[in-house]
């Protein structure tokens, strides 16, 4: 609602002069003044405000403001006359151009001058100081030149004081841009409205471990049931959460993107308190070095030029701090550190904590993560979300038709990830006619290959500007900064930096057309948003993945050794998969690590990131041969095996209470999760199969009962039939009775073909023979079953 100029008037008049510094600091940066500073404190000497402007003929004339929150009366003369000598005595200490002098004095009052205060005080300066140098602004002053602003908003904000408005309103301007759609506005010309109108209701993943456990501890007669999904809580529903909470999925699954939204949810709730968001991989040196409150205060500071102490923040306020990208975060000692302090920030009450991370086995397998978070893995999109996003970018009737024709091919659903920036990608490449329903990229690469070859080519089209850097040499500079930011472990760049490495770059690599860097980087920033430009001065590419991709592009064989020793490193992972994606008949560094055993994984942590990293990279390799591609799945499927011995071996000698009370069927369910998560990929089904019939041709397998079962179990969701999990029961002479429960409950669950009547009968008749043993076996701790578990019988 319109203030007016007596409600704004009035507004001032309550606040307390620190608040009143902070308003006017932004009118007269709003008033397009410079270097506007708020000096207040021990060594002002007058000047509580400091700024300067520039005339037609680039003269500079210095001003500084004396602020007062009251009436200006008799009592006040001597201080305010003194407070203007001493503006023009001592010259102010600009951190850019050194000792000045002050020029022109401001009285700032949000109340009014009584009894000829102006002349009284003008009878107290100086000789010097002459009248002419002094201005006089009462409320009405001030009022005049913030009516119609957007500091009206602030000041009527419903937060506690000034300090904190001015403060979220800057984070709020920083978390407002989404680069990723930012850049469909600027080089695609699509229509985006606002960052709201992309978003999704985020679903998670909710079949809770108790309640899947739960099925087989049930009575035989279990019904299909369906798994239910959850949303990610709003923010009022966050508010009454005290545990932090981790949103985690994969690449481009639009975590950064939920997150600002939340922050923005937040703020503009209208809930008192204060939003932080920070970029975890910009501040992980500093969050190495000292504590996570340091950090807040430091970042508050640089804002709003004041302390920040979250342990005394008032009664009834909020601190909402936004942490991105834990897995951007390479070194595991300072996630770690990072984690711990967010574990001792988020026991005070007020303080809410929502950390963001891709799945990887660094999440997986964190102790303190399982147990200490609210977790929220964020599930693909449906087929019916990828056409509602894909089709906003489309305005063509007959283009949205083709775009459904196109997701609807069984072909686009397995070859890429579900996720709303992969589908914006398609949807672009559909609008610029790069691809039909009869021409689809196969893979990840492929689609990121054709992705930045549109982008290229329109980087300056129809602009108006003639091309002044050709296609190989637009790529070459964009692939050479990816490189470099890869290669040291980084997301963004400080501006002198890139102008630096880009200076050498032209040094060694003479691009015609190209002048200096600082040429190609206003270029760049004005014609495109495939690198874009931070608050803070640094610079990134838009999406993390983009950086991946066009690292990849420079890599060749003299990089594949690199490829092969980091294979477990999760920072490459991607890197990999894209480079896997370029050549995805050969696969040349997954087949050196599976098959050729380089690098083979010795501790259970590079064991997990075997499994989870060969299975993605193997997705990428869409056109291995069928021989190679079993050997790799069949490797997977014997480190899978041995972490398993090394998982149980863990879990019965842990001194951890809660590992040691883990049961049987707790292990069996956890063995089965991971698998169907690695082992899960529709490329996967044939050979698969063809695994299982070799195992089933061989009775000394050496595996564990689980890894059968598990593989079993894979198979028969893949068939929709019951046959491989009997088969599995057919293949073990003396199996233990356990077993027929569990194959009898999955049948149900999953509602599972059964071709032989008979069979299916026999199993539930000796899961019900041995029922109370096998109930008793569930619920009991793993280091009673331990030879039963690994196959000793």
């Amino acid at each position: 609602m319109k203030k007016t100029r007596q409600q704004i008037k009035d507004k001032l008049k309550s606040l307390t002069e620190k608040e009143l510094r902070k308003i006017l600091v932004q009118m007269f940066e709003n008033l397009n003044f410079k270097e506007v500073v708020e000096f207040h404190g021990i060594n002002e000497l007058g000047k509580d405000i400091v700024f300067y402007d520039i005339d037609k003929f680039s003269r500079q004339t210095w001003y500084a403001c004396v602020v007062k929150a009251k009436d200006i009366g008799q009592a006040a003369y001597n201080e305010v006359a003194r407070q203007i000598n001493e503006c023009h005595r001592k010259k102010y200490p600009s951190t850019i151009h050194g000792h000045v002098a002050i020029n022109h004095v401001l009285v700032i009052t949000n109340g009014i001058y009584k009894d000829n205060a102006r002349v009284q005080i003008a009878e107290l300066l100086t000789e010097k100081n002459k009248v002419e140098t002094v201005e006089y602004w009462s409320v009405n002053e001030i009022a005049e030149k913030i009516e119609n602003t957007d500091l009206i908003e602030i000041l009527f904000d419903n937060a506690a004081n000034i300090t904190q408005s001015l403060f979220n309103k800057e984070i709020l301007h920083n978390i407002s841009s989404e680069s990723s759609l930012k850049l469909l506005e600027s080089d695609f010309d699509v229509n985006i409205g606002s960052l709201d109108s992309f978003q999704i209701k985020v679903k998670a993943k909710a079949k809770a471990f108790e309640n899947e456990r739960g099925e087989y501890l049930k009575s035989i007669d279990i019904t299909h049931s369906n798994i239910p999904v959850k949303f990610l809580p709003d923010v009022s529903e966050i508010l009454k959460q005290q545990k932090p909470i981790l949103l985690h999925g994969i690449a481009t699954a639009g975590k950064t993107t939920i997150l600002k939204k939340l922050g923005k949810d937040f703020i503009n709730s209208g809930e008192p308190g204060y939003v932080f968001y920070i970029e975890l991989a910009k501040y992980k040196d500093r969050l190495a070095r000292q504590e996570l409150t340091e950090t807040l205060s430091d970042i508050f500071s640089e804002i709003v030029k004041e302390k920040f102490n979250i342990k005394n923040i008032e009664k009834g306020d909020y601190v909402f701090i936004l942490l991105d990208g834990l897995d951007e975060v390479s070194d595991p000692i300072i996630q770690d550190t990072i984690i711990s302090e967010i574990l001792k920030v988020n026991a005070i009450a007020e303080v809410r904590v929502i950390l963001t991370s891709r799945t990887n086995e660094f999440i997986v397998n964190h102790q303190e993560l399982r147990e200490q978070f609210n977790t929220y893995e964020l599930l693909p999109l449906t087929l019916t979300e990828m056409i509602d996003l894909g089709t906003k970018i489309l305005t063509q009737d007959d283009k949205k038709a083709n775009f459904v024709k196109l997701l609807k091919k069984n072909e686009i659903i397995h070859s890429f990830p579900k996720t709303p920036l992969t589908t914006i990608l398609l949807a672009i490449l559909f609008k610029e006619d790069k691809i039909d329903v009869r021409e689809l990229p196969r893979n990840i690469t492929e689609l990121y290959s054709k992705f930045i070859d549109v982008f290229l080519n329109k980087w300056d089209r129809n602009k108006g500007i003639s091309q002044q850097f050709k296609f190989q040499e637009k790529q070459f500079i964009v692939q050479k900064i990816a490189e470099h930011l890869h290669d040291n472990n980084m997301i963004s760049i400080q501006g002198d930096v890139l102008e630096g490495f880009l200076n050498k770059l032209f040094i060694q690599h003479p691009i015609e057309g190209f002048k200096n860097s600082q040429d190609f980087l206003e270029n760049i920033l004005q014609r495109s948003n495939i690198i874009v430009k931070d608050f803070d001065g640094s610079y990134k590419f838009f999406h993390l993945t983009i950086q991946e991709y066009l690292a990849s592009t420079l890599f060749g064989n003299d990089k594949e050794d690199f490829l092969v020793q980091n294979f477990y490193d999760n920072w490459w992972l991607n890197a990999n998969i894209f480079y896997a994606g370029r050549t995805p008949h050969q696969a040349v560094v997954l087949n050196r690590v599976c098959r050729e055993n380089e690098n083979y994984p010795i501790d259970e942590q590079s064991k997990l990131s075997y499994i989870v990293h060969s299975s993605k990279v193997l997705q990428a390799a869409h056109l291995l041969d069928k021989s190679t591609r079993r050997d790799i799945l069949l490797s997977m499927i014997r480190v899978f095996d041995s972490l398993l011995r090394e998982v149980l071996g863990d879990f019965i000698i842990s001194q951890d209470t809660t590992l040691k009370k883990r049961t049987m069927l707790e292990f069996i369910l956890l063995g089965r999760r991971m698998f169907n998560e690695f082992f899960g990929s529709a490329q996967f089904n044939e050979c698969l199969e063809d695994i299982r019939w070799k195992l089933l041709e061989n009775s000394n397998t050496n595996l564990l009962d689980i890894t059968e079962y598990c593989l079993a179990f894979r198979c028969a969701l893949n068939s929709h039939s019951a046959k491989p999990l009997y088969d599995f029961l057919d293949l073990k002479q003396d199996i233990n009775p356990r077993w027929f429960k569990i194959i009898d409950v999955d049948v149900n669950i999953k509602n599972l073909a059964v071709s032989d009547k008979k069979i299916a009968a026999k199993i539930k008749s000796k899961a019900l023979k041995h029922k109370k043993y096998i109930q008793q076996q569930f619920k009991e701790v793993l280091s009673k079953h331990y030879n039963s578990i690994t196959g000793i019988r």
